[in-house]
This record gives structure tokens, C-alpha cells and sequence, in this order.
């Protein structure tokens, strides 16, 4: 019980704290109480500072800062972590500083560091568990008056606006590197169609259209089920799936997303009756998806009838 309540408190740590503001009166606390190396400030809370470069910046109410954290109950060495950042993708929790809500807030602790600082803070565990992580009632195994060790190593701090200016940055870097991934697999894609001799530039999404044969001058409409003969290769000539071998065309209703993006455009540009070899784009395909026999990131080539349209 106590093991599963422990998962419960560090699942929900990162992003539950509070942007209401209290009035804080001075709280003393007996120096029995506060462990050797350790200072109390007014409000409650106990802490242990060390400061790598006190020109660093510090964070105010409302910035974005990314610490390295862990806490636990110290009864013991053994057993009593609750949280610890490692377990996060890049080992961090990323919050919004907001004002102190409590006596001895954590909140409180984060806004006297500054960015390369680390710290150690003792924090009431009931007001911490009921008003930040906002449980209705104290877990059985954590006592009232007792507190929890934060250990906390501040990694960055950043305010609203540079962290929207960091983030439409990224966004532009991957962009690029999109269009780059993009325009080389168009060029071996336009090499293959030109190896087995055909010729016909891409539509505007990447697709290419090579007609073999006409159909009878009606195109399926949007939302009407087509059945459709196919034989599907890559690049390198392997099969990878054939309707024709099996006499078993595929049927689904064209422009509802049932099928890839390379088949809902190609097989609405065809006529009923009509063959046509469909040179996909792996954005157009399966995308980064490996699917069975076909490799994450692979361009298709599919030769199909549009046998029907109802």
C-alpha cells in the first residue's frame, strides 16, 4: 500500500503547484529543529544553499526553470525515496515559478537560487502533499509535522518569451532539417521512376502519378468505397504485398483516411477502370512507422486498377 501511494505522490510531482499567493507571517523553528549546516528562513522553511555563481540568473515568479530533483521521507536511507528526476527524459522536471502558498513552500526555496546553484530543503510533507500535489487527505504513511528532503540542482531558468523564442528556433532547425530529409528521398524516388522508365513531375505533396491505362472518364467521389487491385514494392524491387496474387482487390471508402495519404490523392485522381503506377513519398506512406516488411522512412511504389467505385 504504502510502495503503491509512494508511485501515485511521484507521478503526479511535476506542474501542480499553485500560482495563489498567501500572506506569510514569520515562523520560528526551535534550532533542535534544524539540522546542522542548515538555515530557517522567516517563513518556515529550512534550507542549505550552495551558490556556484551569484551572478547567474535567478528566477522570478512566472519563469520557466528546469531542475535536477529528488525527495524523499528521511526516516531512513532505505526505502524512502518518493521522486527522483532521473527517471524523466533528460533527467529534469521543467515548472513555472509561482509565489510561496505555504509556510516552508518549496516555491519559496526555488526562488533563492540562481541557474548552476544546488540546494537542499526540508519541507512540511502534509502541506506539500495536500497543497501542492493536492491529495484530500494525508497517504497513512506519512505522518502530520514531519518533512521531506528536496534535494535540488537548478539547471536553467528562462522567462516565458525566451522560452517561446527557443522553442519557434527548434521549430525552424527541424523544419529545415524536414525539407533537406524531404528533397534528398524525392531525389532517389524521381531517380527510380527515371530508371524504369518513366517521366512525370511530382504533384505538389511528393506524389507521383503514372497512367497506364484510362478508365471510363468518372472519378470516384469523396467518401464513395473503391475497390482496388494493387501490387506494393520498395524501392529495391521486393513485394511486399499483392491484392493480384491473393484475387483479392481491397475495398474502403476513398478521402476518409483509411488508407495512406498516397493512396487517398492517387486513387481519387484516377478514372474507374484505370491503371496507374503510384510513386509515394514515405510522408505520404507509413512515415517513420515500420510496417512488417516495410522499413520506417521508405518511398512506395504501388501498381494499381481502380476496379469500382459505389
Amino acid at each position: 500500500m504504502e510502495k503503491k501511494a509512494l508511485l501515485i505522490l511521484s507521478c503526479i510531482f511535476a506542474g501542480l503547484f499553485s500560482n495563489q499567493v498567501i500572506a506569510q507571517k514569520s515562523t520560528s523553528i526551535p534550532k533542535k529543529d534544524i539540522p546542522k549546516g542548515f538555515s530557517a528562513s522567516p517563513n518556515g522553511l529550512i534550507y542549505n544553499l550552495v551558490r556556484t555563481n551569484k551572478d547567474a540568473k535567478s528566477p522570478a515568479i512566472g519563469d520557466v526553470i528546469s531542475i535536477r530533483t529528488s525527495y524523499s521521507l528521511r526516516r531512513s536511507e532505505k526505502d524512502s525515496l518518493i521522486f527522483d528526476s532521473k527517471t524523466n527524459p533528460g533527467g529534469f522536471v521543467t515548472l513555472q515559478l509561482s509565489a510561496a502558498e505555504y509556510k516552508g513552500d518549496l516555491m519559496e526555496g526555488l526562488a533563492m537560487m540562481h541557474a548552476g546553484d544546488s540546494a537542499i530543503f526540508y519541507v512540511p510533507a502534509d502541506s506539500f502533499i495536500l497543497k501542492t500535489v493536492r491529495v484530500e487527505s494525508l497517504p497513512p504513511f506519512i505522518k502530520s509535522g514531519e518533512r521531506m528532503r528536496f534535494e535540488v540542482g537548478m539547471a536553467e531558468v528562462n522567462t516565458l518569451a525566451e522560452i517561446q523564442k527557443k522553442q519557434a528556433v527548434q521549430d525552424s532547425i527541424e523544419q529545415i532539417q524536414m525539407k533537406t530529409q524531404r528533397e534528398k528521398e524525392m531525389e532517389v524516388l524521381l531517380a527510380k521512376m527515371t530508371e524504369r522508365g518513366d517521366n512525370q513531375s511530382p504533384e505538389p505533396s511528393g506524389l507521383i502519378i503514372i497512367r497506364r491505362q484510362p478508365g471510363n472518364g468518372t472519378k470516384p467521389k469523396n467518401g464513395q468505397k473503391v475497390t482496388v487491385h494493387y501490387t506494393g514494392t520498395l524501392l529495391n524491387g521486393t513485394v511486399f504485398d499483392s491484392s493480384v496474387e491473393r484475387n483479392d482487390p481491397i475495398s474502403f471508402n476513398i478521402g476518409q483516411g483509411a488508407v495512406i495519404k498516397g493512396w487517398d490523392e492517387g486513387i481519387a485522381a484516377l478514372e474507374i477502370g484505370a491503371k496507374a503506377t503510384l510513386y509515394i513519398p514515405s510522408w505520404l506512406g507509413y512515415g517513420a512507422r515500420s510496417m512488417g516488411p516495410i522499413p520506417s522512412n521508405s518511398s512506395l511504389i504501388f501498381e494499381v486498377e481502380l476496379l469500382k467505385a459505389e
